[in-house]
């Protein structure tokens, strides 16, 4: 059995990958996300992998469109070993979802305060090692509050061919993962523990459920949950509610009027949380 980890981008998915990692299984340094075409390597990646080659394609952006070979994507998830996990930030498709299921993966789908989402990717994606990510340019010219703007609405990226999908568009095309039955869905704020501003309870169920999945002792993951905030390379502050303190009314405003009409952001309790 194999792991797939997916998540938007900043919403915790090397927290689980810890976790997992911590429960016996290894990272196999793979990946299935926008960076699977675009940013660094980019000629490359298009020549091999590019949905222009025979197969068809599968739909794998999420804030900008990538495509890649359906037959490049099934050669790329088969050869990663039993016991090992794949991270990603992808977009759902049945095509995706049945290639997964096919090469016996289980799936889990981390969820995260889309607020503290968008503040976490707007500070992240314009520090100088992101340089190579397409949003990377435009984001960083802006104040903090225009680049939330830019995110929730989406609009066309300065230095870049690209378009940026707004907050919206991104999430709903999240949403077929938390459909799917054999899918688990993860909140960030219930695996995060005290040490990020959660709940030691509701940290301990969350691992039980994960174990669950994973048809891995509970008791494994009892002992490894005081061990699960920080630490990881991507790892900023990890806390609960920090877009609070971070920006304007009229900025959380727009993104409240974004996420309205989200049904999953409503009914996992983000809406009721602002």
């Amino acid at each position: 059995m194999r792991i797939f980890i997916n998540s938007l981008p900043k919403s915790g998915t090397n927290l689980v990958a810890k976790l997992i990692g911590n429960l016996g299984y290894q990272y196999s340094n793979k990946s299935i996300a926008l960076s699977s075409l675009l940013g660094r390597y980019e000629v490359v990646k298009r020549l091999t992998r590019s949905a222009c080659l025979r197969g068809g394609s599968v739909e794998v952006g999420l804030e900008i469109n990538a495509a890649v070979s359906s037959a490049w994507l099934k050669r790329y998830l088969a050869k990663i070993p039993d016991e090992q996990y794949v991270t990603g930030h992808s977009a759902f498709s049945e095509h995706l979802w049945d290639m997964l299921l096919s090469l016996d993966y289980r799936v889990i789908q981390v969820i995260r305060n889309p607020y503290d989402v968008m503040l976490s990717y707007a500070k992240y994606f314009v520090e100088d090692v992101n340089s190579y990510y397409p949003t990377h340019g435009t984001l960083r010219d802006l104040t903090i509050d225009q680049r939330i703007r830019l995110i929730a609405e989406g609009g066309k990226l300065i230095d870049s061919p690209h378009y940026m999908r707004g907050i919206r568009e991104v999430l709903r095309s999240q949403e077929g993962w938390f459909e799917e039955k054999g899918v688990l869905p993860v909140r960030f704020e219930d695996l995060v523990g005290p040490k990020g501003g959660g709940s030691k309870d509701k940290q301990r169920e969350t691992i039980k459920r994960i174990c669950s999945h994973l048809g891995i002792d509970e008791g494994r993951g009892e002992k490894v949950m005081d061990s699960l905030y920080g630490g990881t390379h991507t790892f900023r502050s990890g806390k609960i509610g920090s877009y609070t303190q971070s920006l304007e009314k009229k900025t959380l405003h727009l993104i409240r009027e974004k996420l309205e009409n989200v049904r999953f952001v409503a009914e996992l309790g983000y809406l009721d949380e602002v």
